[in-house]
């Protein structure tokens, strides 16, 4: 996991190097240090260049939130999240990761609400589709993940984790045929994609 950073250490401190002022820069080899598992240079740059978030733009706020949850810094990805919130209300990648959060954390109710905001600000990633309508589901209302799934299966037709959110739901809310013909579609993906015989791995939810 720390390959991909590792590679990107070196030209970002030749950046650094022509030009020792670049904040940026600074800021982006931090977190690439940090995902690279070498906290004490994190940390002595970091020092040079006191990361502003008064100043901070939201996507610079996301972005470094993200490489804190990628390092189980969560406590620290909450406070740049609500920050970055705070600048930008509707910033797609920071509702859906502040979404993430408050789903593993187990506050299913306020994750459904957070990833469907999320969702209409940036339709485009299947996967908070596919959360979003488990968040529903877990926060006890079957009839609003169902129609989330759907509304993702629009946009992702036969796209497996959404079928079986969508399939759940449909369940769990009574409408058993149509949960029935769902779940016949998700078996139909699963044989072409090799899922039944074990030739193939699914794709994460």
């Amino acid at each position: 996991q720390q390959e991909r950073p590792q590679k990107a250490v070196a030209p970002l401190e030749r950046a650094l190097e022509h030009d020792p002022t670049d904040a940026d820069a600074a800021a982006l080899l931090t977190e690439t240090y940090r995902a690279a598992g070498r906290p004490e240079k994190a940390a002595a740059l970091e020092k040079r260049f006191r990361f502003d978030a008064a100043t901070a733009t939201a996507d610079q706020l996301a972005g470094r939130a993200r490489t804190r949850y990628q390092n189980d810094e969560t406590e620290t990805a909450e406070r740049l999240l609500e920050r970055a919130l705070e600048k930008d209300s509707v910033h797609a990648e920071a509702l859906a990761l502040l979404g993430q959060l408050r789903f593993e954390a187990g506050a299913f109710a306020e994750a459904a609400d957070v990833l469907e905001r999320s969702l209409a600000q940036d339709p485009r990633a299947p996967t908070r589709w596919t959360r979003a309508a488990q968040a529903f589901l877990k926060a006890g209302r079957p009839a609003r993940a169902a129609t989330v799934a759907e509304e993702g299966l629009l946009l992702f037709p036969g796209r497996l984790p959404l079928l079986r959110a969508h399939a759940t739901a449909l369940m769990r809310d009574g409408q058993h045929a149509g949960a029935i013909r769902r779940f016949e579609e998700a078996l139909r993906v699963m044989k072409a994609d090799g899922l039944l015989d074990g030739t193939a791995h699914a794709e994460p939810d």
